[in-house]
C-alpha cells in the first residue's frame, strides 16, 4: 500500500491546477483518485496482469481527450510549465514504462509504448524505447521496422539503412523486413530525385546538368538563362549516379532477397510493394523481379505460376477486356498447360496450382467466349495428358466446370456421369472427385444415384479428415431439418467406427452433437441422447468435452446432465482434472459453491498427484467468479456527463 500512496502524493500538483484552471471539478478529481487508486492496487498485487496495465493507460488516454477538448472549448491557452498539459501524458509514458519492465519479454507491449510515444510526438523518447526494445528482442523483425521508420522521419536514411542491415544479419529469412529494406531504398531514391527536380538537377544521358528553363526557378528573374550548376561528362562517377537513379541499389536488394529467401512468399511480397508504390522505375523493376523467379525457382508450380500469370493480371486491372486481357490469358494457360507436361515439375501441386487458377478465372470472366476457352484447354489437356501426369485436382476441377453455369456450353448429364466415373477409376480414394460426383448426381436430382454415390464415397474416399467430413456430411447437410439430420447421422455414425481414420469418427460424433443442441430439445430428450452417445458411439474425451460445453450452455441446462457426462468424463485417462475443474466453475457460476468444492477434494482424493494442479485451477476458479461478480455490480452510470467527449473515463 506504500506504493499506492506514493503515487497518489506524486499526482496532487497536477489535480490541484486542473482544478484551478476549471478542467475539472472537484467531484470529477475525486472520482479520478479513485480510479487510479483501483488501478494503483491491481499494478501492485502479488500477480500482476498486463490487462491492469493497459486499462490503465486507456484510461488516462481518455483523461488526456477530455482534458484538451475542455481546454479547446473553455479557450484555456497552455502556460509555460504548466504541469496540467503533460503530466496526463507523461503519466502515460510513466504506465508504460512500468509495464515493459514488468514484462520484457512482451513485444506487443514495447510496439505500443513506440506507438504511444509517436502519437505523442515524444521523438527523443521514440529513439530510446526502441534501442532499449532491439536489446532484449533482436530477432524481432517489426522493432527493427519501427525504428528505421522513425529514423526516416527524422530525415536520417543512413541511421535507417544501418538499423535493417543490422536487423537483416540477424533475421536473414524475414520477408517483411527484406521487403521494407527494398522499400526503404526505393524511397530514399525517389525522395534523392524530387530534390533534384526542386533544384532544377536533371540527368541525361550519364550527365548531371541543371535544367536551363524557368520550370527550375533557379534562373535569374531578369532573364538570366546561366544554369547555377552544370556537371557533365561520362566519367565513372556519372555512370554510377545513373546506375542509383535508376535503381541499381533497389534490384540489389531485390537479388539479395530472393536469394536468402528463395520462396513464392517472398516475390509476391516484393511483387505487392512494387506494384502499389507510386515510381517511375516500377515497369523495369517488376521486369527484373519476373525474371530472376524463373532461375530462383525454376520447377516450383507456385512460381511458375506466379511468373505465367503476372501479364494477366496487370491487364486485368483495366476496366475492359480487350485484346490485352485475351493475350495475357492465352499466354498464361499455355505457359501452365506446358508446365504440366513437364516431367521436372510435381504433377499433383502443378495439376492443383492450375487446375484452380482456371476455375478462378471462370468464376471471374464476363465474355463467355473467354470462359469457354479456358474450360475447353483445361478438358483437352485432360485428353492429351498421359496418365501419370493427371492429378485429381485437374480431374475434379473439370467436372465441376462441366456442370457449372458459368459452362457456356454444357455437356449432356449422359457424358458427365460417364466422365465421373472413369475419373473415379483413375482415382477411387479421392475426396475431391468424388465430392465432385456428388454434385454431379444432385444436379441430375436422382434421388437413388445420389444415395449410391454416396454410400460408394464413403466406402472408398480417403484423405485428411477435413475432407473426409465434406464427403460423410454432403448429404446430411443438405438436409434442413434437424430430425432428419439426425436420423442420417445415427445411420452413418456406426459406419465411421469402421473407418481406418482414426480422426473421422470423433470428428463426425463432435458433429452430431452440435446439431443435436442446435434444435430445441427438452430436458429429457437430451437425457436419452447423452446416454445413447455413450452407449453406442464410442465417445472420446474431446466427445466428452464438447458434450458437457453444450449441455451447459443450454438456456435450461440439466444438472442431472450434467452430472451423467461429468461422471463418464472423468473416468477417462488424463481428464480427472480437466472435468472436475470444468464442472466445479459451472457449479460455482450457478451459486453452488459448495458442491464445487465437494468435486475438486474428491478430485484430490481421487489422485494425490494432481493436487497442486488443481489447487492452481480451483483458485483461478474463485478468482475469475470474483471479478466476474465486481464487474456486473459495477455503477455503468458516469458522475458527469461525457457526451461532449465521447470517452467513458468517470465510473464509480
Amino acid at each position: 500500500m506504500e506504493k499506492v500512496h506514493f503515487h497518489q502524493e506524486q499526482m496532487l500538483p497536477e489535480l490541484k491546477e486542473f482544478v484551478q484552471k476549471g478542467i475539472f471539478t472537484q467531484s470529477e478529481i475525486k472520482q479520478i483518485i479513485k480510479k487510479r487508486t483501483e488501478f494503483e492496487r491491481a499494478l501492485v498485487r502479488r500477480i500482476a496482469k498486463k490487462g491492469d496495465y493497459l486499462r490503465y493507460v486507456q484510461y488516462e488516454m481518455g483523461l488526456e481527450a477530455l482534458r484538451k477538448k475542455r481546454a479547446k472549448r473553455f479557450n484555456i491557452a497552455p502556460t509555460p510549465h504548466s504541469i496540467s498539459d503533460y503530466a496526463l501524458v507523461r503519466r502515460q509514458f510513466y504506465i508504460f514504462e512500468r509495464a515493459v519492465r514488468k514484462f520484457k519479454g512482451d513485444v506487443d507491449l514495447w510496439i505500443q509504448y513506440i506507438q504511444l510515444a509517436k502519437k505523442e510526438k515524444a521523438r527523443s523518447l521514440v529513439g530510446k524505447i526502441s534501442a532499449r526494445a532491439l536489446q532484449l528482442h533482436p530477432t524481432e523483425a517489426v522493432l527493427y521496422i519501427l525504428a528505421s521508420a522513425h529514423e526516416l522521419d527524422q530525415l536520417s536514411p543512413t541511421a535507417a539503412r544501418a538499423l535493417l542491415q543490422r536487423g537483416l544479419r540477424l533475421n536473414k529469412d524475414s520477408i517483411r523486413l527484406w521487403t521494407e529494406y527494398a522499400k526503404m531504398e526505393l524511397g530514399y531514391i525517389e525522395g534523392l530525385k524530387r530534390r533534384w527536380h526542386a533544384l532544377g538537377i536533371k540527368l541525361e544521358n550519364g550527365n548531371t546538368s541543371v535544367a536551363k528553363d524557368k520550370e527550375s526557378g533557379l534562373l535569374d528573374p531578369e532573364g538570366d538563362t546561366e544554369p547555377t550548376i552544370v556537371v557533365e561528362g561520362e566519367d565513372s562517377n556519372s555512370e554510377a549516379i545513373r546506375d542509383v537513379m535508376n535503381g541499381a541499389i533497389v534490384r540489389t536488394v531485390i537479388h539479395n532477397a530472393v536469394e536468402a529467401i528463395p520462396k513464392v512468399e517472398m516475390f509476391s511480397s516484393l511483387r505487392t510493394m512494387l506494384s502499389s508504390y507510386p515510381t517511375e522505375l516500377r515497369s523495369s523493376l517488376l521486369s527484373d523481379l519476373y525474371s530472376q523467379i524463373d532461375t530462383v525457382l525454376p520447377h516450383d508450380p507456385q512460381a511458375v505460376l506466379f511468373a505465367a500469370t503476372h501479364a494477366l493480371s496487370a491487364a486485368s486491372d483495366t476496366p475492359n477486356e480487350g485484346g490485352d486481357i485475351v493475350e495475357a490469358l492465352r499466354e498464361a494457360n499455355e505457359r501452365l498447360s506446358n508446365a504440366l507436361k513437364s516431367e521436372e515439375i510435381d504433377k499433383t501441386k502443378m495439376g492443383h496450382s492450375y487446375a484452380t487458377w482456371v476455375e478462378e478465372w471462370v468464376n471471374k470472366l464476363d465474355e463467355e467466349n473467354l470462359r469457354l476457352y479456358l474450360i475447353q484447354s483445361l478438358h483437352a489437356l485432360i485428353l492429351s495428358l498421359p496418365s501419370h501426369r493427371l492429378s485429381p485436382s485437374l480431374l475434379a476441377t473439370d467436372l465441376r466446370l462441366s456442370i457449372s453455369p458459368r459452362n457456356p456450353i454444357p455437356p449432356s448429364g449422359k457424358k458427365v456421369t460417364k466422365s465421373s466415373q472413369k475419373y473415379s477409376n483413375l482415382f477411387p480414394d479421392s475426396t475431391e472427385i468424388w465430392l465432385a460426383r456428388l454434385q454431379i448426381a444432385g444436379k441430375n436430382a436422382d434421388s437413388e444415384l445420389i444415395k449410391k454415390t454416396w454410400k460408394e464415397a464413403r466406402k472408398l474416399a480417403k484423405g485428411d479428415t477435413e475432407e473426409l467430413l465434406q464427403v460423410w456430411l454432403y448429404v446430411v447437410d443438405s438436409h434442413e431439418q434437424t430430425a432428419d439430420k439426425i436420423k442420417l447421422y445415427e445411420d452413418i455414425l456406426l459406419d465411421s467406427m469402421q473407418h481406418s481414420s482414426a480422426s473421422l469418427h470423433p470428428n463426425l460424433l463432435n458433429r452430431y452433437i452440435a446439431d443435436l443442441y442446435s434444435g430445441p430439445l427438452s430436458i429429457p430428450r437430451r437425457h436419452s441422447a447423452i446416454t445413447r452417445i455413450f452407449q453406442l458411439y464410442l465417445p472420446s474425451s474431446a466427445t466428452y468435452a464438447h458434450l458437457f460445453q453444450c449441455e451447459s450452455k443450454c438456456s435450461e441446462s440439466s444438472l442431472k446432465n450434467l452430472e451423467l457426462i461429468f461422471d463418464k468424463w472423468r473416468v477417462a485417462p488424463g481428464e480427472a482434472v480437466n472435468s472436475a475443474c470444468q464442472w466445479a466453475s459451472w457449479l460455482v457460476q450457478n451459486g453452488k459453491g459448495k458442491e464445487a468444492k465437494d468435486v475438486i477434494e474428491r478430485a484430490r482424493l481421487g489422485d494425490p498427484g494432481t493436487k497442486q494442479e488443481l489447487d492452481v485451477k480451483w483458485m483461478e476458479i474463485l478468482q475469475a467468479e470474483q471479478e466476474d461478480t465486481k464487474t456486473h455490480d459495477e455503477d455503468e452510470h458516469h458522475d458527469i456527463d461525457m457526451n461532449d467527449a465521447g470517452i467513458d473515463v468517470f465510473m464509480n
